[in-house]
């Protein structure tokens, strides 16, 4: 799985991360992160990398994604994601998705609480 980065452990809450970047020639992301908390994995994240080539998404298919959306739909509409954050489980979980929308790096944000996208923003990849 690529080169560990970092390995950060918290002696009073017995938490601990892991960071991996290089991680595969076919998964173009920068960093992989996995944190754990009393031995139970809590948070993943993975963030694109600006160098490599995108995935690219029409932006009118995140336009067609309402508020109220499931997570789960709007992967199945969109595909996987650029970018992906996911901390927590069930209706206290946030699950953060980044799909990049043109060759500039323009991308797009999609937040959910609850399993359900509740906002969406513009943002970019550099």
């Amino acid at each position: 799985m690529g080169r560990l980065l970092t390995l950060s452990r918290s002696p009073s809450t017995v938490s601990t991360q892991y960071s991996w970047k290089d991680v595969s020639a076919t998964f173009p992301v920068a960093k992989v992160k996995v944190q754990f908390l009393n031995h139970k994995a809590v948070g993943k994240s993975y963030t694109p990398d600006a160098k490599r080539k995108q995935r690219i998404i029409p932006k009118s298919k995140i336009d067609k994604l309402g508020l109220g959306t499931t997570y789960q739909a709007a992967v199945n509409a969109l595909g996987t994601p650029n970018g992906q954050s996911i901390i927590g489980q069930g209706p206290m979980s946030a699950k953060y998705l980044l799909y990049v929308t043109d060759k500039n790096g323009t991308a797009y944000d999609l937040t959910f609480t609850d399993d359900k996208l509740n906002n969406h923003f513009k943002t970019s990849i550099y």
